[in-house]
């Protein structure tokens, strides 16, 4: 039971990161602020997780000149 638990807060914690690298790689502010009041609350944003291309969420920010999130 226990390790069904765990795997499965690991298996939401990184879909709450993809979920937090996708919404800064497209610049979607309110997705961000979204993760950060709800998710975050469960599930602490790592801002250094990174996603298979070694990639943070700022780089991505900063590849697609969103200046507001960055």
């Amino acid at each position: 039971m226990t390790k069904t638990v765990w795997n499965d807060f690991w298996v939401n914690m990184k879909k709450v990161h993809n979920e937090f690298i996708d919404a800064a790689e497209l610049g979607d502010m309110e997705k961000i602020k979204f993760i950060f009041e709800k998710d975050a609350l469960i599930y602490p944003i790592n801002p250094n997780f990174k996603v298979l291309d070694d990639w943070t969420a700022l780089h991505f920010v900063a590849n697609e000149n969103h200046v507001k999130i960055a």
